[in-house]
């Protein structure tokens, strides 16, 4: 996650002059905090917001093992606790078999990844969440918060649905993130 976090740091380099904010839905949420932490490592130009997004804090994950199963029971596990693919994918077998070993891979990624604790960051965050996600307890969405070091600032956001909320209710999370960027 480290490598991950510094090679995109290396990328956005050019652009750290302009305002910008990162949004990150699952792991996705990890990856940007990660890249967040390295820029203010680096002392460099923070985001003026992580816009937290269907996932736990790093701090309070607790870990499991699913990248290691056979690819019927991942898969199985993937839907049990996500929602699964789109039965788009699930009804073509050569693209289960594309997408199936990319998936485990990431969740070898995040699976793997340890939370080291250096403190609050200088961010803004927003924690958003699905009311009926089975993978993030809607509750777990306030501990985003020890994370900051603007915790009057800190917000929590909850929306129908599952752990793909952001799908299901696109112009209600885009209307609030753009409440909050203004």
């Amino acid at each position: 996650m480290n490598d991950l976090a510094a090679q995109i740091c290396d990328a956005i380099e050019p652009y750290l002059d302009l305002p910008f904010s990162f949004f990150g839905h699952s792991m996705g949420a990890v990856i940007a905090y990660e890249v967040a932490r390295e820029l203010s490592r680096r002392k460099r130009t923070l985001p003026q917001w992580l816009l937290m997004s269907g996932a736990v804090a790093p701090h309070r994950r607790q870990v499991e093992s699913l990248h290691a199963l056979p690819i019927g029971e991942f898969l199985d596990a993937v839907a049990r606790r996500y929602g699964g693919l789109p039965r788009e994918v699930l009804a073509n077998q050569e693209l289960v078999d594309v997408v199936a070993p990319i998936l485990q891979t990431d969740f070898a990624l995040i699976e793997r990844y340890r939370h080291e604790s250096e403190g609050p960051l200088a961010i803004k965050i927003a924690a958003f969440g699905g009311r009926h996600d089975r993978s993030v307890e809607p509750a777990e969405l306030r501990y985003w918060r020890d994370l900051t070091a603007q915790p009057k600032r800190f917000e929590v956001m909850l929306f129908d649905g599952n752990h793909f909320f952001l799908h299901q209710q696109q112009q209600e999370l885009l209307s609030a993130i753009a409440h909050l960027l203004t």
